[in-house]
């Protein structure tokens, strides 16, 4: 969280817009319901402080997005 004051009080001070490029998870580490948390956590503190981001999910096809889960 800290990362992401220092982030903000940047886009603030130098009225530059402030995004996350990529975030993500990769299957072959975690089981399903732990990446959804962390899915879940990342987005939501992103979105609680206003930046804009981009999630990416390594070699899986979005299955995020379709419901489709295989551990």
């Amino acid at each position: 969280i800290n990362q992401l004051v220092v982030a903000k009080n940047f886009e603030t001070q130098n009225n530059l817009p402030v995004m996350c490029g990529e975030w993500g998870s990769y299957k072959t580490y975690s089981d399903v319901n732990s990446r959804c948390n962390y899915a879940a956590v990342i987005k939501n503190t992103l979105d609680s402080f206003n930046i804009p981001n981009m999630m990416w999910e390594w070699d899986q096809g979005f299955s995020f997005f379709n419901g489709i889960t295989s551990a």
